[in-house]
């Protein structure tokens, strides 16, 4: 009974989840800034940043061209009966410097610099579904122990209550069918036992397969408290914070941004001229049938139009206009999806608070019930059925109450998740 005390005491404290505090945070946000999948997403922000680095130098650094070519030369001119033959050489160098492109570049550079934001936040959510299974791995843990506790717990008491009915045998006052009925919730216990170590091997596996060898920086028997200014009073709060917050809404934000700057850059490259100041210097020699040396230096200014005749550049535009109004309304199907789950994950929350709170009582009066039993068997007025019965109602009791208490800490995760808040960042000072 003292170990149900316990267990007891350990149910009531306050809005209980796991608290370790910052150092724990720490390890956390330590084991994903080294996860591949986390890698990949910065890998890609990183990609996407030097992509623009590189086109904004591509468009309006300097363009320097230089060609050089030599080689036997037969030349004849139309006035000229003389044929010549020399090796000729030619050598031109050529600078161009974009002065004006009408928006272009302008429109080019922010379609890039809504792929970066679009990118940034890809990364924020990558890192806030591996901090949710983070936290899904840790749970299953505490819970599989919690429930390998109890069942070995159970299979405890019925082994003593099986000596028990087997002395009172020996001394012709029990019966044999009462034995035969302990051994059966025995080997019953036996089983859930077995069946609670093997899930706590697959939690295990789950965790090590997120943490590694720092599993052992975790202190898995504490408990994790969050702050109660860490989620939001009111379901109209949560729902105001995750429609501004969520990742996932930015990243549709940003990707319908970054295609409707594409359909204006495909409109402007179409339809308007680049004016460049070009610098030319060139050197022939011995060409054309002329000996010696020619030059030939030019400083100009010069509009450039590339017109395709079949207007392939409004038909690019509407691909573009095309995919921002697909890329909006997938971002109105995720607006309304984050809304639905931030709903879910408050309701969740509050039932599981409620069932919490019944399933203690369920617990305590089970255990009771169970002590009460012991007590009147012993003094015939109850028969062993009754007690074995009251074992496993108690087991089933407190299995309950202990997926009611992951429920809850998981509710409280999954808000946080479906409001975009599940970063250490947020957390820190709000978890102990």
């Amino acid at each position: 009974m003292k170990r149900l005390a316990a267990f007891f005491i350990l149910l009531m404290v306050g809005s209980a989840t796991m608290a370790y505090g910052d150092s724990f945070l720490e390890v956390l946000d330590e084991v994903v800034q080294a996860h591949p999948e986390f890698n990949a997403a910065e890998l890609d922000l990183a990609s996407s940043q030097e992509n623009r680095s590189a086109k904004f130098r591509n468009i309006w650094a300097p363009q320097l061209e230089v060609r050089y070519g030599t080689g036997p030369q037969w030349y004849k001119s139309a006035d000229s009966e003389v044929d010549t033959d020399m090796t000729a050489e030619q050598f031109e160098a050529r600078v161009e410097q974009r002065i004006f492109d009408f928006g272009k570049s302008t429109a080019e550079l922010d379609a890039d610099k809504f792929i970066i934001e679009q990118s940034k936040f890809n990364v924020d959510m990558v890192r806030q579904g591996l901090i949710m299974a983070a936290f899904d791995a840790i749970l299953q843990v505490q819970r599989a122990e919690s429930l390998l506790k109890f069942a070995s717990q159970s299979k405890e008491n019925i082994q003593q209550q099986t000596k028990m009915e087997n002395i009172m045998l020996e001394e012709g006052r029990g019966f044999s069918s009462n034995v035969l009925q302990a051994k059966a919730q025995l080997a019953g216990a036996e089983a859930r036992q077995i069946s609670a170590r093997s899930d706590l091997d697959v939690a295990y596996a789950k965790l090590y397969a997120i943490f590694g060898d720092r599993v052992n920086e975790l202190n898995l028997s504490r408990e994790i408290v969050f702050s109660k200014n860490l989620l939001p009073e009111t379901l109209k709060d949560a729902i105001a914070i995750a429609v501004v917050e969520n990742p996932r809404i930015k990243v549709g934000h940003y990707r319908s941004e970054t295609l409707r700057k594409k359909a204006v850059w495909e409109h402007r490259k179409a339809y308007y001229p680049d004016i460049n100041l070009t610098g030319r210097i060139a050197r022939d020699r011995d060409y054309d049938g002329a000996p010696g040396t020619r030059h030939d230096d030019s400083v100009m200014a010069e509009v450039k139009l590339p017109f395709n005749l079949g207007l392939a550049g409004s038909k690019y535009k509407q691909v573009a206009l095309h995919n921002a109004e697909a890329s909006e309304r997938q971002e109105a199907a995720t607006r309304r999806d984050v809304i639905e789950n931030t709903k879910i994950a408050w309701h969740r929350l509050q039932t599981a608070k409620e069932n919490r709170r019944i399933l203690i009582s369920k617990v305590e009066i089970a255990a009771n019930f169970l002590k009460l039993a012991q007590e009147e068997r012993q003094s015939g007025r109850r028969s062993l059925l009754e007690v074995l019965t009251a074992e496993t109602t108690l087991y089933d009791a407190q299995g309950e109450a202990a997926a009611a208490l992951t429920n809850e800490i998981h509710s409280k995760i999954d808000l946080l998740f479906a409001m975009g808040r599940l970063t250490v960042a947020h957390m820190r000072g709000a978890v102990r």
